[in-house]
């Protein structure tokens, strides 16, 4: 079952990839030139909701009950994040980045006849490192607003309070946002810098989740990339 979450993931990041790279390389102008950026970003992780699971009693007969219930959420946080792009055509630009947060894990216990709720917290470390191309939709710009589609995949690490517990496997990510250059004279000493701005959909795989099934992360992340 993991074996075909993964193949599955993998298919899925593929056509991603091949849907955003085939109109854009249709719209776009080959340039001799490889711009290069850097830059640091935020990225607002909003969370994960996890399954529910059931703690369950078994009696005589092979007859069961519900003891109590849990509920498991990642919950939101802001990571500060590095970021490198190599522009491949002057509209493809493969990018690698590296970010860094904490969270915590946050357990919701219902249901208990004998006890009140009650909940449980610990602190996650959170590492994530991406690859991948973002398109230039500049046939659909808007003044100086380009905007921009991306794809890729990466690896998740979490290290859970007091490292007691280490959790890492593989994400695909797919989203879509909006670039916006700055004035030369804003940034003296660099040759231009660009605001970036992007809604992003991270797919955790069974690896790197507490019920080993497959969620969705939503992000928002924001920006300066400095050409140089």
């Amino acid at each position: 079952m993991t074996q075909y979450v993964v193949r599955a993931v993998r298919r899925t990041v593929l056509i991603a990839i091949a849907a955003v790279l085939i109109p854009a390389l249709a719209f776009a102008q080959q340039s001799s030139a490889r711009t290069k950026e850097i830059g640091g970003d935020v990225r607002w992780l909003t969370g994960v909701q996890f399954n529910d699971v059931n703690a369950n009693e078994t009696a005589f007969g092979g007859a069961t009950r519900t003891v109590f219930r849990t509920s498991t959420r990642l919950e939101h946080a802001a990571c500060p994040e590095a970021r490198f792009v190599v522009g491949l055509t002057s509209s493809i630009d493969a990018e690698g980045s590296i970010a860094f947060g904490r969270s915590h894990l946050t357990t919701r216990i219902t249901g208990d006849p004998e006890a009140s709720s009650a909940t449980a917290s610990e602190a996650v470390t959170v590492y994530l490192l991406e690859g991948g191309v973002t398109a230039h939709l500049t046939r659909w710009h808007r003044g100086r607003v380009t905007p921009t589609a991306s794809v890729g995949g990466g690896y998740l690490r979490q290290l859970h309070d007091g490292q007691t517990f280490i959790q890492s496997g593989p994400t695909a990510y797919a989203g879509a946002g909006l670039r916006f250059p700055l004035d030369a004279a804003a940034v003296s000493g660099w040759k231009s810098a660009v605001l970036r701005l992007e809604v992003r959909a991270t797919i955790l795989t069974s690896h790197s989740t507490l019920d080993s099934a497959t969620h969705v992360m939503p992000a928002v992340i924001g920006g300066l990339l400095f050409h140089f």
